[in-house]
């Protein structure tokens, strides 16, 4: 069986000179780590290096220096096939019979695994384009989460819910892929899934991954529905956590804009440690950063954005109520020449509504929301034996946000529940049944709108080689749970009856119920009739998956023009989601904030996929190369039922440098 390690990065070298920290180890697992940590590609077969072990390597020195330290107490050498690739033979060429040679079924070609196929390629490029993102570009870019940087990478377009649209947003970050809908892209976690955040329940929330612990971050910009499920129709992204890690890092960020606000800043510890059989890993993030109000920029401050070219989007609901007297005009309260608002107690203090007349909301909104977040991850790794290991993942992350709104805005004939205004009202100077008045209750005060999650995940993977194949055994569970708090919101039930005939409501000390005054001016309604109405609302939910499955992969055949290569496997898990809404009832909702029904249940999902990397033709004219991909995912969900997803691809080299790739996909 042969492995060749590919990590082709321009500009690697043999007489590159980098620093090791490299326990003694099992001579295979040391030239993995060495061709990990130097981008080289190291060739070898692994008959060649069993009960090898390599001796250990600390310091700084040229890979080419470090693999002649490896191999010095062996048989073996090695060759230098180009800059950038290498590999390892014996040091004498020994003629031996035919017999003693590995025989041609246990011929075998590893590669590395990318995401969107489950066939490790020498070959990175497959039918699906893939972006590859490494820790140093995370870096540079300086972005302090996920959600911030994967918004100006090219392949994720369209707009996400992040803290950066506080206005109905929850403090989370989703990433998008061709335009879809965030439920679309699927979100994998070292290959895995993961839970959903708690209460939206169809996305992942990337503010519960710190970017410290990010080792690479691979983007499939194509359906990949026939290798990873139905939940990957926009395409993948699949975020890979660090492995190895030797030494102790602590790093601090802080920033801030240059008008001195939105100051951030992030703490985090990484810590690893490799010993002969055994590699630890431990990295802990705390992130903070202060919020921004859209009134804090020019750009943001206004609603009305038809100086930039933009449409007029100020809210109808204006702090002096909106009324559509039947018949009639829309019609406003007047204002003296002073300015003030006239006290509404008769009709004659009204006029017509005009374009203008409209609330510019953003003068109260967060645009950045207030928000923290503490990360945990660990990660171990035990190689059992020459040809297996174990590891294993735990994960923890806290996440909070606090977002400002601007205060409630009552439509009463838009609202869940009917809101009539009576014509016998006390309030109302217009003596006719009211249906559709519109007011700004600013009495109420700026809502806060409050969300915090927990995330857990655990992992456990078993893999390993046996007579050529490649397997693994993947155990993996993780569960979110998240509430939500809004405050300064309208009881629904209670405003109905604040509006509603006066025999219904007379007073707190006569019925229990006081009447709501919205014909007066901006202060009109009494702290009161705001204690009848006011409300808080409290939501909680939470999302879980678990599950297991079985990877296989390996090479059939030797083709004339390649070899053809396999990979299938079976992917059992459950998903449950629920989400409640605190003294939920039909008769008791809220106006302003908290407002959906109730969601519970569980489902199970039986799947079974397979996928074929055929060579067709190798070197002929006008064909330097043509492959074809081949995949299909059959599913049976509990809820709906089964569903099977194909997938075809080619790709075609007219010449070495030029790769045109086709796909089809369901």
């Amino acid at each position: 069986m042969f492995a060749i390690l590919n990590f082709p990065y321009a500009g690697a070298s043999l007489d590159d000179i980098a620093e090791f920290h490299q326990a003694s180890k099992p001579l295979r697992e040391a030239l993995i780590d060495l061709g990990k940590s130097t981008d080289i590609s190291i060739i070898f077969p692994t008959y060649l290096l069993r009960g090898y072990k390599a001796p250990n390597l600390e310091g700084k020195c040229s890979t080419r220096d470090a693999l002649k330290h490896l191999l010095e107490d062996t048989d073996l050498s090695f060759k230098e096939i180009n800059t950038r690739v290498v590999a390892i033979t014996l040091k004498k060429i020994e003629v031996a019979p035919r017999k003693s040679l590995p025989i041609i079924e246990e011929l075998s070609v590893l590669g590395r695994s990318v995401t969107g196929s489950r066939i490790p390629r020498t070959d990175l490029l497959g039918s699906s384009p893939v972006d590859v993102i490494s820790a140093p570009e995370l870096s540079l870019a300086g972005s302090q989460t996920l959600g911030e940087f994967l918004k100006f990478i090219p392949a994720v377009s369209g707009n996400s819910t992040s803290t950066a649209v506080s206005n109905s947003g929850d403090g989370t970050a989703t990433v998008t892929l061709r335009g879809l809908p965030a439920n679309n892209t699927l979100v994998l976690l070292n290959g895995k899934r993961i839970a959903h955040n708690g209460l939206a329940g169809d996305s992942v929330d990337l503010n519960s991954i710190s970017p410290a612990a990010v080792e690479r971050i691979e983007i499939v910009k194509d359906g990949a529905s026939a290798i990873y499920g139905s939940d990957a129709i926009a395409g993948v992204v699949n975020i890979i956590l660090k492995n190895k890690f030797q030494g102790l890092q602590l790093e601090q960020y802080y920033g801030e804009t240059s008008h001195n606000d939105l100051e951030t800043t992030t703490t985090s510890l990484l810590w690893g440690k490799t010993f002969e059989n055994t590699s630890l890993f431990l990295s802990a993030t705390h992130f903070e950063q202060n919020g921004l109000f859209s009134r804090d920029r020019e750009l943001s401050a206004s609603a009305d954005t038809r100086f930039l070219g933009g449409a007029d989007l100020r809210s109808s609901a204006t702090p002096a109520s909106r009324i559509v007297i039947p018949k009639e005009s829309i019609l406003i309260l007047n204002k003296d020449a002073g300015g003030n608002y006239l006290p509404g107690t008769s009709r004659d203090h009204y006029r017509l509504a005009t374009k203008e007349d409209l609330y510019n909301y953003l003068s109260e909104t967060s645009s950045v929301s207030p928000s923290k977040r503490q990360s945990l991850y660990a990660k171990g790794t035990y190689q059992w034996s020459e040809d297996t290991k174990i590891t294993t993942e735990l994960g923890y992350a806290n996440t909070a946000a606090e977002i400002t709104l601007a205060p409630t805005p009552l439509f009463t004939a838009f609202e869940d529940i009917p809101l009539l205004v009576a014509a016998d009202n006390i309030y109302n100077p217009f003596d006719v049944e009211i249906t559709d008045i519109r007011r700004r209750v600013l009495e109420l005060g700026p809502r806060q709108q409050k969300n915090e999650a927990d995330a857990f995940r655990f992992s456990f993977t078993l893999d390993g080689y046996t007579k050529g194949f490649h397997w693994d055994i993947i155990g993996h569970w993780s569960k979110t749970k998240a509430t939500e708090d809004f405050i300064n919101v309208l009881n629904a039930t209670r405003t109905r009856r604040a509006l509603g005939p006066n025999a219904d409501c007379q007073g707190i000390d006569i019925d229990g119920c006081e009447p709501l005054n919205l014909f007066g001016p901006p202060g009109s309604i009494t702290s009161t009739q705001l204690d009848y109405v006011r409300e808080s609302s409290h939501s909680y939910g939470f999302s879980q998956t678990y599950g297991y499955s079985f990877n296989l992969d390996a090479e059939l055949a030797e083709l004339k023009n390649g070899p053809l290569l396999f990979a299938a496997g079976v992917d059992i898990r459950r998903d449950a989601v629920k989400v409640l809404l605190e003294d939920y009832n039909a008769d008791n909702t809220f106006i302003g904030g908290g407002v959906f029904d109730p969601t519970f249940g569980s489902r199970h999902i039986y799947e079974a996929y397979s996928e074929l990397q055929i060579p067709l033709i190798e070197q002929i004219s006008g064909i330097y190369s043509l492959h074809l991909d081949l995949a299909a995912r059959h599913s049976i969900y509990s809820d709906f039922g089964k569903s099977t997803t194909p997938k075809i691809g080619l790709r075609y080299r007219p010449i070495a440098d030029i790769l045109i790739r086709a796909t089809y996909s369901e």
